[in-house]
């Protein structure tokens, strides 16, 4: 670039007639490191390779490396090849500017080496710092309702921009406590023993601490009992008491109110809390239809 180039390079060639291990004597080993190999031979000097950088982006997004700013002093075209596996090997990519994607958070090295027509090059490294990116929850799918004691199933869709490995964790009751821990599977079920409305919550994380969180709403219905058996002996003598036992259940296990129609005139004249058993007597003798009932409270 500079009109008395050659005259500089004459000088130059004079200023470096001593032997190494003089130019290397009494420096310190990080003097040393400082030093940078150069060629500036007249005839045709070396290229200087500029790498441009250092580069940061999100993890699995591209960018855009240039090495637009390598130099030759002569104005020679330059050959592009680059290292961007960071296995010693130039050939992930050529020409001045090229593009690289990493799956994950970290600091990767990449390099350019640069090559004039007479072969002689320069290599150039940056660092590309990847940042982390968090999770996305795109939906949760909970159909429902669904009557207490049944399994609400869910699915959850995710999304993760890197190679990170996915752990999911569900809050079932939306008490704030996750209570199924670094789970794997999207698809997933619970069980439900009482009816309510749960504003239920999924959390995705990823291994390097990112996350996401989405609540969905679970409408648990009230199931109704069902009478299992009712145990009456086949016959009693006229004006004789007898025992009438009665097995139910509540598919969410709700205290249960027994109520006994003991003369088939249709109202339920006995009734209390858990009244699994009552006496009875019938004066006259014929065959009676009797009904027993109960309700959730």
């Amino acid at each position: 670039h500079e009109t008395d180039r050659d005259d500089a390079l004459v000088e130059i060639e004079h200023l470096l007639e001593a032997q190494a291990v003089d130019l290397l004597f009494g420096l310190t080993e990080a003097q040393r490191r400082t030093i940078i190999n150069f060629d500036v031979d007249p005839q045709n000097a070396a290229p200087l390779a500029d790498v441009g950088g250092p580069y940061s982006a999100p993890e699995a997004s591209q960018i855009g490396l240039r090495a637009v700013q390598s130099f030759d002093a002569e104005g020679a075209v330059l050959n592009y090849a680059w290292d961007l596996d960071n296995d010693g090997d130039f050939d992930d990519a050529v020409g001045s500017n090229t593009f690289v994607t990493f799956d994950d958070d970290g600091t990767y090295p990449v390099r350019v080496r640069v090559t004039d027509p007479a072969g002689k090059f320069d290599i150039a490294t940056a660092q590309v710092s990847i940042i982390n990116v968090d999770p996305r929850i795109d939906s949760v799918n909970a159909p429902g309702p669904i009557v207490e004691g049944d399994r609400q199933d869910v699915l959850v869709r995710v999304t993760e921009p890197g190679a990170d490995e996915i752990f999911v964790d569900f809050d079932w009751d939306g008490d704030g406590t996750y209570d199924d821990l670094d789970g794997r599977d999207l698809q997933v079920s619970h069980v439900y023993p009482v009816d309510g409305v749960y504003q239920a919550q999924v959390r995705v994380r990823d291994d390097d601490g990112g996350q996401a969180v989405r609540s969905f709403e679970v409408v648990v219905e009230n199931g109704a009992p069902q009478v299992l058996q009712l145990f009456a002996p086949p016959g009693v003598a006229e004006g004789s008491d007898f025992l009438v036992n009665t097995l139910a259940s509540d598919p969410g296990n709700d205290p249960l109110t027994y109520c006994y129609d003991l003369d088939d005139d249709g109202a339920y004249e006995r009734c209390a809390i858990d009244l699994t058993e009552v006496t009875a007597r019938f004066d006259d003798n014929r065959s009676e239809e009797r009904r027993v009932g109960k309700e959730c409270r």
